[in-house]
């Protein structure tokens, strides 16, 4: 059975659905170590049209930022994003926002906390996410309850898949209790 052949049948069984890889992507996730390989898999039209592009503008693959882990960040084929893929990638990660700051694009994430050591609590749970993917963000605890989390990938010097990773697992977390509660707004009254 040719190489090829058996990326595909390696690809399949370990995918379960369409994704599409060219080349370099293919080979950065480990499922083959060709050096030609130019297999697109198919994809319905609603998967083309919601998946992110890579750096050619070829459609990479469409995937749960979940599910993924956070590549290596020495490794060699890690490159910034275009803002324009970080604007479709950032749909999939409600209440954060994209940033320019000294001219590197990030993300970034407020949250207002109960209290101080509520806050240093929610550091610590950012902590543990961030040791697992092995991808750190920039944390600020600014006033007495104010959090904000600032991503970026230091090493490309702008943001990476791994950013976006690391936004939706942290956006996962259950910290409800260390949340600070709303006050509801009364309703206006007509006079």
């Amino acid at each position: 059975m040719s190489e090829i052949m058996l990326c595909l049948i390696s690809w399949v069984s370990a995918q379960g659905r369409g994704i599409a890889l060219r080349g370099d992507a293919f080979r950065q996730r480990r499922i083959c170590k060709t050096t030609r390989l130019q297999f697109i898999a198919p994809m319905s039209a609603s998967q083309t049209t919601n998946a992110p592009r890579d750096h050619e503008g070829d459609v990479e693959r469409e995937f749960s930022l979940l599910k993924q882990k956070c590549v290596p960040c020495s490794s060699k084929e890690l490159r910034p994003m275009t803002e324009g893929v970080a604007k479709t990638l950032l749909s999939q990660i409600p209440e954060w926002e994209l940033l320019e700051i000294d001219g590197k694009l990030q993300l970034q994430r407020r949250w207002k906390l109960k209290n101080f050591m509520k806050g240093l609590e929610f550091f610590k749970n950012i902590a543990d996410v961030a040791e697992s993917e092995g991808h750190h963000p920039d944390l600020h605890l600014v006033g007495w309850n104010n959090v904000i989390v600032n991503i970026f990938t230091h090493s490309t010097g702008g943001l990476t898949e791994n950013d976006f990773i690391l936004a939706a697992k942290i956006s996962a977390l259950d910290c409800k209790e260390l949340m600070r509660k709303s006050i509801p707004k009364a309703p206006a009254v007509e006079s």
